[in-house]
């Protein structure tokens, strides 16, 4: 079986590789919404002697269209699929905390819902940087990030402020050696400046348009449950 499993998985990277790009829908298989979350629950119940690492990614509520126009009720849209994506997180939440309570937890995004202006990346159709609101960052840079750690105190022991400073911190906690976090954590800088026309984010703080110099969020803070 897992033979098997393995050739169907070659034979889709190399149809992709064929192709010149990894296309979004690019799938090695075609399993229901039902199986997948059976198995992924049957996963997040399991006992077991050693560490397990479990990734799992919920394609809601993604963001809009990517036409370059927003629809009248385009945010109405986004907050149904948000209220889905969370019925989902809620549902496997309660399954790992009910049977792995010592789980690290981590619930994250990997982008905002790109509700302002076009709706998509800012250099198309191009804006003035005088017109790129620290908003219109937030909308396409600001994500949820929440993380569950066994221990208390945890919540405040590490200077988490991007999303690629969650694993650094993971290590440094299963290893115990708070060390690690600043060795392994990356600059704290947006890559991509064309998503938002230009302004980049450098430490938390917007690096030019309408809002230069100011933090990207005005309230940071650290909320524990």
């Amino acid at each position: 079986e897992d033979a098997e499993v393995n050739i169907k998985s070659s034979k889709v990277l190399i149809s992709a590789i064929s192709e010149g790009v990894f296309r979004f829908d690019v799938a090695f298989g075609h399993t229901s919404e039902g199986e997948f979350a059976t198995e992924k629950h049957n996963f997040l119940r399991a006992a077991s002697v050693y560490p397990r690492f479990l990734y799992t990614h919920v394609d809601q509520p993604g963001h809009t269209t990517d036409i370059g126009v927003l629809a009248d009720n385009e945010t109405e849209m986004w907050a149904i699929r948000l209220q889905a994506a969370n019925d989902v997180l809620e549902e496997d939440l309660a399954v790992v905390l009910e049977h792995n309570s010592d789980a690290i937890i981590i619930v994250a995004a990997d982008h905002g819902p790109y509700l302002t202006k076009n709706g998509k990346d800012l250099n198309v159709p191009a804006y003035s940087l005088s017109d790129i609101t620290r908003y219109d960052v937030q909308d396409r840079y600001g994500t949820l990030l929440a993380i569950r750690w066994p221990e208390e105190g945890y919540e405040t022991k590490y200077d988490i402020k991007i999303l690629q400073d969650t694993l650094p911190a993971v290590f440094a906690y299963i290893y115990d050696d708070e060390t690690l976090f600043d060795q392994l954590r990356m600059e704290r800088r947006t890559l991509y400046p064309y998503v938002t026309g230009g302004v980049v984010v450098e430490d938390g703080f917007v690096v030019g348009g309408a809002d230069g110099g100011k933090p990207l969020f005005d309230r940071v803070g650290v909320r524990t449950l």
